[in-house]
């Protein structure tokens, strides 16, 4: 089951007994700015999602890695090893994308030149 960072946020923000108004004030924006951000109305940097991580006390790749559940054992467990890996599955996914978007531009170029 793939869980979003912003549900993880709010969730792991709850079990620490975190107030949204917390978050946003050690987050320098306003609180109705964080509940965006719980609501996924707001798109997150990296630097947003390392400092978020930081405030709830939990490895940054909890958040951003869908696959990994919300149990507290699983949390913070990653290992050096893991975390390389799935760098490595990032980086996988994302060249492939561009490889696609590569080939689509290129035939969306060989049509201009055939209709013109």
């Amino acid at each position: 089951m793939r869980i979003p960072p912003h549900i993880k946020i709010k969730t792991v923000r709850k079990q620490n007994k975190l107030s949204q108004q917390y978050m946003a004030d050690k987050l320098n924006i306003s609180q109705f700015a964080y509940s965006k951000i719980e609501r996924n109305e707001t798109q997150l940097n990296w630097n947003k999602i390392t400092t978020i991580a930081s405030i709830l006390g939990i490895n940054v790749w909890d958040l951003v890695d869908e696959t990994k559940s919300l149990n507290e054992d699983d949390l913070n467990t990653l290992s050096p090893t893991s975390t390389i890996d799935l760098l490595k599955q990032l980086f996988d996914k994302y060249e492939k994308e561009r490889e696609l978007l590569n080939r689509e531009i290129q035939n969306l170029k060989d049509q201009l030149k055939f209709q013109q």
